[in-house]
């Protein structure tokens, strides 16, 4: 009843606030599985400590693909690290994550093999990251990358990681070789440009 419902969520509004973080970790997972949770409840779990947030973020359907959007600017990177890990996240949020994440919510993105990732958030991670090898070869190690971002990356990734997508994208060899030695005389001219002849 209406009733009963506005009472109890008033008692779970209380208990998020508990200064005990064990209550209000049993509190949030309890709750995980609520599709239907106030708003100002279910965000004021998202906004808690990791042990809070995090398990139920990772389970929570109590938010809309617009409620997730507009929450992730705001939510700590440990909850972004969470959310990157569910297995149905869509497009829109996953651009989300990708507009507002850092590395260890983006390494959890790119490794969530259970969602494929458009061609705009790939663009996204690769605008933000493409001189954080480590990032560019969790990409590359995914399966199911439009071929745009794998020419976008070639040049991004270790030599190991550039083989396998040579070899699983079918890119051309002999081009990948030369964004690989293209890279390698960057890199070497950057050295060089304001050594002095004895330093040369």
């Amino acid at each position: 009843a209406e009733e009963e419902r506005s009472a109890v969520e008033n008692v779970a509004r209380v208990l998020a606030q508990d200064v005990c973080d064990q209550v209000r970790e049993v509190l949030a997972f309890e709750l995980r599985t609520c599709k239907i949770l106030p708003r100002d409840l279910a965000e004021k779990i998202a906004r808690d400590i990791e042990s809070v947030a995090g398990p139920f973020l990772l389970e929570t359907k109590a938010f809309s693909t617009t409620d997730l959007v507009n929450l992730i600017p705001g939510l700590k990177e440990y909850a972004l690290r969470a959310l990157a890990k569910r297995p149905d996240l869509n497009e829109k949020v996953a651009f989300a994550l990708a507009s507002s994440g850092m590395e260890p919510s983006i390494t959890s993105l790119l490794r969530n093999d259970r969602i494929e990732l458009s061609e705009r958030v790939c663009d996204k991670v690769v605008n933000r990251f493409s001189g954080n090898r480590r990032l560019m070869d969790h990409l590359g190690a995914r399966a199911n990358l439009p071929i745009s971002i794998v020419e976008r990356i070639v040049s991004h990734v270790s030599d190991h990681c550039r083989e396998l997508m040579v070899e699983h994208y079918t890119v051309a060899a002999d081009v990948a070789g030369k964004v690989a030695d293209d890279s390698k005389i960057e890199v070497l001219w950057g050295q060089v440009r304001d050594a002095s002849p004895a330093q040369v």
